[in-house]
Parts: C-alpha cells; sequence; structure tokens
C-alpha cells in the first residue's frame, strides 16, 4: 500500500528540499502547505531519514477530513485505528499548524479535541489510554488546518532531523544544522572546492560541510533507535537497515578540497572544535582557526557564512558596518570568490551591496532571513551588474 509522507522544512526552503530529495531519486511535490509530499512505502520514509540534510521532519499522514465544526473534528479523529497505529504504552503529545478560519472553533482548541478522540477510542476497545507528555513524547501526533479541512499525520523522526547530535553548545546567533546544509547546497557547494566560513562560531557550517564533502548521511549521527519509525513499525526495520548500510557504503575518507573555519572568538573555536569530534570528524576535514573576518588570504575562496547580526537597533547597525567592511575587503582581495551568506531583511542584508545571483526568504521565528548567493567581482556593486 502505497502511503503519504509530510516533508516538511523551514518556509522559504521547499524548494531546496525539493532538489534534495530528487537527488535522492524520490519525486516530490509541493503543496500549499509549504511541504514536501512524496508517495511510497516504509523504504521512502528510511531513505529521507537517513540521507536528507535539509528536512526538518519526516510524517505519514494516516486521515485528510472536512472539519468544518467540532463534531466532525472528533468524530472524524475517532475513525482512526489508534490502537493499532500506536502502543498505548507509547506517551503521545498532539501539535497542530495552519489556521482554522472557516471552522467553528479556535485553533488552540483543536489539540485538546483531537487528544479527547484519540483516548476514547483506545476505551472503546477496552484499551489503557496512552499518557500525554508534550515534552518529550514517544509519538507526536500532527494536525494540520486549512480551509475547513483536517490532515492527520504522525511524526517518524523522533528528535527533530536538525538536532544531529554533534552541538552540545552553541556560539552566537547559531545556525540549525538543516539550515546550515541548505545555505550549503544554496552556495552549489559539493565537496570539490575549498571552502572558507570567516565567521564559523561554534562550527556548524563547516561541520555541516565536511560531511557533504565525505559524503556522510546526517542520519548515522543518530542510533536508529532514535527514529519514531523504528519504534513504531517493526516493518519498517529492514527498510532502515538497508538506507543505513547503502549510506555507509557511500562514505569516503577524506574531504577531496580544504574546508576552513575561522573566528576572532578563542572560545567559539574550542567549541567548533568540539562539535566537530563529536561529529566524527578529525583535523584532517576541517582546519578551525582563531582569525579575523578582515585578515583573509587572498586569492578565489568559496565562502559560505552566517555572519553576527544584532537584534536591537544599534547592535544591527554596528553589524552592518562590520559586514560591509568585509565584502569591502573581499572585492579588492579575494576578486573571483563566491559569497553565500544568511542575514536577516533590513540594514544587514543592505549592507551586502550585491545584487544576488539567489536570492531565498526564509521564516525563522520573528527575524525574516535572507539565503543570498553572489558572484565576488573586483570594483563596485553597480559595475558587477553591467
Amino acid at each position: 500500500m502505497s502511503r503519504r509522507f509530510l516533508i516538511p522544512s523551514a518556509p522559504g526552503l521547499q524548494d531546496l528540499l525539493a532538489e534534495e530529495l530528487k537527488e535522492l531519486g524520490l519525486k516530490p511535490r509541493i503543496e500549499a502547505s509549504r511541504a514536501c509530499v512524496l508517495e511510497g512505502e516504509w523504504d521512502t520514509a528510511a531513505r529521507v531519514l537517513t540521507h536528507s540534510r535539509i528536512a526538518a521532519r519526516v510524517l505519514v499522514s494516516v486521515k485528510q477530513f472536512s472539519a468544518k465544526n467540532q463534531a466532525m473534528l472528533y468524530h472524524q479523529v475517532r475513525r482512526i485505528p489508534w490502537p493499532d497505529l500506536i502502543p498505548h504504552q507509547m506517551t503521545i503529545a498532539v501539535f497542530v499548524q495552519g489556521t482554522t478560519d472557516g471552522t467553528d472553533f479556535k485553533r488552540s482548541f483543536a489539540p485538546l479535541k483531537i487528544k479527547d478522540a484519540i483516548v476514547d477510542e483506545y476505551r472503546k476497545w477496552g484499551d489503557a489510554r496512552p499518557n500525554v507528555d508534550r515534552i518529550n513524547p514517544d509519538v507526536e501526533i500532527n494536525a494540520h488546518f486549512y480551509g475547513g479541512r483536517c490532515e492527520i499525520s504522525v511524526d517518524l523522526s523522533g528528535i527533530p532531523l536538525h538536532r544531529r547530535g554533534y552541538r552540545a553548545k552553541g556560539g552566537e546567533a547559531p545556525l540549525r544544522e538543516n539550515r546550515a546544509a541548505a545555505l550549503l547546497r544554496l552556495a552549489g557547494y559539493d565537496g570539490s572546492r575549498p571552502l572558507r566560513d570567516p565567521f564559523c562560531g561554534s562550527g556548524t557550517i563547516p561541520i555541516e560541510a565536511a560531511l557533504v564533502a565525505r559524503n556522510i548521511a546526517p542520519g548515522l549521527l543518530r542510533p536508529v533507535e532514535e527514529f519514531t519509525l523504528h519504534r513504531l513499525i517493526e516493518k519498517s526495520h529492514l527498510a532502515l537497515e538497508a538506507a543505513r548500510k547503502e549510506a555507509k557504503a557511500q562514505i569516503r575518507e577524506s574531504a577531496s578540497s580544504p574546508i576552513v573555519g575561522s573566528d576572532i572568538d578563542p572560545k567559539a573555536i574550542q567549541v567548533a572544535k568540539q562539535n566537530a569530534d563529536r561529529a566524527g570528524l578529525s583535523p584532517e576535514d576541517i582546519r578551525f582557526e582563531v582569525r579575523d573576518a578582515l585578515d583573509l588570504p587572498p586569492g578565489p575562496v568559496q565562502i559560505v557564512a552566517n555572519p553576527p547580526y544584532g537584534e536591537r537597533i544599534g547592535e544591527q547597525e554596528q553589524a552592518a558596518k562590520q559586514l560591509g567592511d568585509f565584502v569591502h575587503q573581499l572585492k579588492h582581495h579575494n576578486p573571483g570568490s563566491t559569497l553565500t551568506l544568511v542575514v536577516p531583511k533590513g540594514p544587514v542584508e543592505h549592507a551586502v551591496g550585491m545584487k544576488p545571483a539567489r536570492r531565498l526568504s526564509v521564516e525563522s521565528g520573528d527575524f525574516q532571513l535572507r539565503f543570498m548567493h553572489c558572484e565576488i567581482f573586483a570594483g563596485k556593486a553597480r559595475e558587477q551588474r553591467s
């Protein structure tokens, strides 16, 4: 039986995720919810959980239905065979996305109503009810509301996929691992060219780059037992085992080109080294060094970075000036380079002073971020566009 899998990413990164999934031999389509959708069997989910660097989660859809009022929502959720899906010994939590416009209930009301319907279905069959644990549930149940309809799905990921397990500490303005991977894809990074991150902080971008360069699948960094798919669906074990065996066989012994992460803060560099070690990487894979971003060696280089930016107006102005100085230095000392950045919308974005070859708007909490890929030529910005 073919199943419907939902693969969400950070809003704005769905096109990059779709590119990645196609390279994995899958056939995604992007729906109005901005999630990538796949049709397939458990081996499809296992492949994404093992190989995807950009996906946030993997969910399996269990029912889609009209939910214009409370009674419809309750009765449709009751029609799902929950005792067959989730053993009562496992804890659950219900999370809601989307909008309940066009219904007679508020979005905040939906998780309680869905939970009541699930519990009542267990009681109907004489089973003990599963306990609710919103902090660390064994199984997350997702309800997405749109246009008076609802789609119920079960999360197969367990811990969110961006948590690779290597980053115990984060420096200032840390970038999630899957967003760093998306930035590297935007840069066209494949490990064949030298890469430098002059604002590396706790090292997330260089570490993700080294995983790409050595073709280490991110799903291999966590025990297979952490995936809800493994704990929930016994039939998936062979699929997960096959995906991981294939991924291990594809690992390269070393990166073909240098990867350098630098930062002006010695403490950040120490944390970055520790994180790289937890990721199973060696100093031969990444060289970390204490260096001012304005003190780059001359010559063309591929730069991928998450430069510091402040949340307050004064801090943003200072960050914009620092980034402007860096780009000016880059144009004069490193023509022929490429520059791929994540920056917040506003003064810091404008400080780049170049028209990007590719730009994405990405939502991140209160920030509207810009993922920008630029080519560096000597001279002024207007000369570059002529």
